[in-house]
């Protein structure tokens, strides 16, 4: 979610492209509605199914990218 000052740009999109693959082979791999653990999330909450993470990464691209400011024009 940051990029560090030593870490180069091709570095960050080699990575971006790196999710982007995994991300597509879960997709094509697994059924909407298996469920597998966020380990970072609290205890009791960690559960989600496929269909619940991709309209999750959904909302957080239109929230973080998607979304226009108004002040400035640009994409926030």
């Amino acid at each position: 979610m940051w990029v560090r000052a030593h870490e180069s740009t091709a570095s960050v999109i080699d990575c971006y492209r790196r999710a982007w693959a995994h991300s597509a082979a879960t997709i094509a791999a697994l059924p909407l509605d298996a469920v597998g653990p966020v380990p970072w999330w609290p205890e009791g909450d960690r559960a989600i199914s496929l269909q619940q993470a991709m309209v999750h990464v959904l909302a957080d691209l239109h929230r973080h990218a998607g979304r226009r400011n108004r002040r400035t024009s640009l994409f926030c």
